[in-house]
């Protein structure tokens, strides 16, 4: 659905939500369990949510989360790139990752539009042609 503006003397409301700013996420896993995340700063001195959760291969249920605060840019700072590393879940298991990036604008305040990337499991390659199937089990007795 498109922003419909009958006439130039009305404003439309994409640029007030924050929508025309496209911070061209990257991200790279590290050694160590961590991520780096790039993304361009917008023209306004405001500060930004970067929101990490983190997923096994298939689900849905976060098995990690972290929220790391970035500080208002200075004017001369605007439209560069901001660079942070993020700590990750130190279990294989754990491997999907949803990073969001959250501007506070005036404009929109804690309702700006967040802009999200997600990291796929690596893929487990297979041995000879076929998976393994085998499972590892443990039966416990009290």
């Amino acid at each position: 659905m498109g922003v419909h503006t009958p006439s130039h003397s009305q404003p439309t409301s994409a640029p007030l939500t924050g929508s025309l700013w496209d911070p061209n996420i990257t991200v790279e896993t590290l050694e160590a369990h961590q991520l780096r995340v790039s993304f361009t700063l917008w023209n306004e001195s405001s500060h930004y949510q970067i929101l990490l959760n983190s997923f096994p291969h298939m689900e849905d249920h976060s098995c990690f989360e972290h929220i790391q605060q970035i500080p208002a840019p200075k004017q001369e700072e605007f439209h560069q790139r901001a660079n942070l590393t993020l700590p990750l879940h130190s279990s294989n298991w754990c491997c999907r990752h949803r990073v969001q990036v959250q501007p506070f604008f005036n404009s929109c305040l804690n309702d700006c539009l967040r802009h999200t990337t997600t990291i796929p499991c690596p893929d487990v390659p297979e041995t000879s042609g076929r998976r393994d199937t085998s499972a590892l089990g443990c039966v416990c007795l009290g």
